[in-house]
Formats: C-alpha cells, structure tokens, sequence
C-alpha cells in the first residue's frame, strides 16, 4: 500500500525484498554496470538484506540445511555418533 501526500491510498505490487537485493547484487557485478552506480547498487543490497535480518524477519528465506557449520559439528544429522 502506498500513501499519496493528499492521503489517497492504492495497492501497488512489488518484488520481495531480498530478490529486489539480489538484483541490485547482480547490476553491480555486470561487467557492463557504470561503474559510478556500482557501490550504490552494493549498498542498497546490503541495506535490504539487513532491513529484513532486523526488522523484517517474516520476509526472510530459510537457510539450506547444514548451512553455517562444518561436518560433523552439532546439528549434522550425518555426523558420526560419538556414544
């Protein structure tokens, strides 16, 4: 929803946020990208990220399991026991 400065409202579609993220990672990696814009696509990649991580977290992606530990750490299913 989006508020005009005369108070109308209207619905207005729009992309999740971290694929909006995503995209801006992307722009700036294009070899084509002007470089001028590169950083500025970078950081509001990152700013979306972290808008979701601390104050959005319903819009968060779960992570792949195992995600963020070795083998064989606790939380591994396929870890071997060790009793």
């Amino acid at each position: 929803m989006v508020v005009s400065t005369t108070g109308e409202i209207a619905l207005m579609d729009t992309m999740h946020p971290l694929d909006f993220a995503d995209v801006k990672r992307a722009l700036a990696n294009h070899p084509k990208r002007d470089p001028r814009k590169r950083s500025k696509d970078l950081l509001q990649a990152e700013l979306v990220k972290a808008l979701v991580r601390d104050y959005m977290p319903q819009y968060a992606r779960p992570e792949a399991p195992n995600a963020g530990h070795e083998p064989g750490q606790p939380g591994d299913a396929d870890a071997p026991s060790l009793g």
